[in-house]
């Protein structure tokens, strides 16, 4: 279901093995709301997605003088950063509970920007 929703691209290889920890979502502009937005609609129904890797380490104070937290050494860290959310995955994950994961996302993917 998720993979064929335009601006949201499952980053999961069937041929890794997985330990089923998190399981990321790419958010593009082609998705119909941002991934703030996403995330802000899973709030909004008590799911717990994540936005992992946001912000990036080199936006802290005590590193964003270093040369290598300059913005324009890491433009692929900050897009992807601003893209990604991690949803619920868990042993104890109920079928409704994904059942309302999957709802969020189809219906985020049908409102207009």
């Amino acid at each position: 279901v998720l993979a064929a929703i335009p601006g949201l691209k499952i980053l999961w290889k069937t041929t890794e093995k997985h330990n089923y920890s998190y399981f990321p979502v790419l958010v593009t502009e082609d998705f119909a709301i941002s991934r703030d937005d996403l995330y802000q609609r899973f709030r909004d129904h008590n799911i717990l997605a994540r936005r992992y890797f946001y912000p990036l380490i080199s936006t802290f104070p005590m590193y964003r003088g270093l040369d290598s937290a300059k913005p324009d050494r890491l433009q692929v860290a900050t897009s992807l950063s601003s893209q990604i959310l991690c949803l619920p995955i868990f042993d104890s994950l109920t079928d409704e509970a994904f059942d309302s994961i999957i709802d969020v996302i189809v219906a985020a993917s049908k409102e207009n920007r």
